[in-house]
């Protein structure tokens, strides 16, 4: 049955075909040649060209993204070299600690060097402050010398929204 379809099919073109004139034909191969030019136009060329200029974009953007991050990644090198050399040395993370708490505004702080052979650690005391003042404290000398807190022991004291406490950093 489908060869007898596409027998058909085909007379029925070949006649259609053969009662067209020279001009016709020509002008029917003409628009079939302009019709597969637009389909691979828009089919393969358009697309692609389109995928590449959304690459390209990308690109740029993406070596945005790479400079900002080498950028980036050069300060904190340069801020982890200050950090160890600021936690080699005792007297600076002390001298670090008092600037620290009378920016805050927090006074009688006492500052223990608890360290031994192999770890960095220092003990911090301080009576009757706002515990927000020991967060701001502790988190801005995180972030200056990546010490961490091991050990905090707070104390509810007489005034309110005051604490005593004691905090063990490690670096």
């Amino acid at each position: 049955m489908a060869d007898q379809i596409i027998e058909r099919t085909t007379r029925e073109t070949v006649r259609l075909w053969q009662g067209l004139n020279d001009r016709e034909r020509n002008l029917l191969l003409s628009l079939f040649f302009l019709l597969c030019c637009l389909l691979y136009y828009f089919i393969l060329i358009e697309p692609a060209q389109n995928g590449i200029k959304q690459t390209q974009k990308e690109l740029v953007l993406q070596r945005q993204s790479l400079a900002n991050m080498q950028s980036m990644a050069k300060e904190i090198g340069h801020l982890h070299i200050q950090q160890q050399a600021i936690l080699r040395d005792p007297r600076q993370i002390d001298a670090l600690i008092q600037v620290i708490a009378k920016q805050h505004g927090l006074q009688g702080i006492s500052i223990s060097n608890i360290s031994d052979d192999k770890h960095h650690r220092w003990q911090l005391t301080g009576k009757n402050i706002a515990f927000s003042d020991w967060i701001a404290l502790l988190e801005e000398l995180h972030k200056k010398t990546l010490l961490e807190v091991d050990v905090l022991t707070a104390t509810r004291s007489v005034e309110p929204g005051q604490v005593s406490l004691v905090a063990e950093l490690h670096g």
